[in-house]
């Protein structure tokens, strides 16, 4: 019977991640995409130290580590992923395809809706983009599931989140959407969280004001 119960709650936690994501890119204002999200362009390879499920499901759902062609042929191709903090800061580019629950994503290289992540556009444009404000939010969800990584690792997301160009007040609004998120509430533009920066009003509610 624990076992079921234990199942039950990843399976439903797997939901609440792939929708919220689901969420984030519909933010994208992409057309054709129903029921599908864009992956993380990088997760950090030390999420692996975690024996937690739950970031499992993370994991399992959010990195890009395998896609399908479609002849239906599984490729594993590290030279078009980013595989560690330096490729990501150096602005590899990594190309990042829709993707639906428990499936890898597919590679049509004419399709319309495929993106592709490069940090160095961020700096020359000197905005933050959406792949950049989706990779602190679960990197803090996971941070916040696993207390040894908390400890290990916070310093290094604060760090990237500065470099990414996050406020002191994103960083209060990320980690409120986090807390909210965990503690069982949806995310979306009815959530009843108030935030205090423009970006975070952007992201978590798609609202530009």
């Amino acid at each position: 019977m624990s076992n079921k119960l234990e199942d039950s709650k990843l399976i439903n936690f797997r939901h609440r991640v792939v929708n919220l994501q689901i969420w984030f890119t519909a933010g994208r204002e992409i057309e054709n995409l129903v029921n599908q999200y864009y992956q993380l362009p990088f997760i950090p390879d030390w999420v692996e130290n975690s024996d937690n499920e739950f970031i499992s499901v993370i994991n399992n759902e959010l990195k890009l580590t395998q896609y399908t062609t479609k002849s239906g042929r599984t490729i594993m191709d590290y030279y078009r992923m980013i595989s560690n903090t330096k490729d990501l800061l150096e602005g590899k580019y990594v190309d990042l395809y829709p993707k639906s629950i428990g499936e890898l994503p597919s590679v049509s290289y004419l399709d319309e809706k495929n993106l592709s992540y490069n940090f160095y556009i961020s700096m020359y444009r000197k905005e933050i983009r959406q792949s950049e404000y989706e990779m602190i939010f679960w990197w803090l969800v996971i941070l916040v599931l696993d207390t040894n990584l908390y400890r290990q690792y916070l310093n290094y997301l604060t760090d990237i989140a500065d470099i990414f160009g996050f406020t002191e007040d994103m960083i209060k609004d990320w980690c409120e959407a986090v807390i909210y998120w965990l503690d069982g509430n949806d995310i979306d533009d009815k959530s009843k969280i108030e935030f205090l920066t423009t970006d975070a009003n952007k992201f978590f509610k798609h609202k530009n004001t």
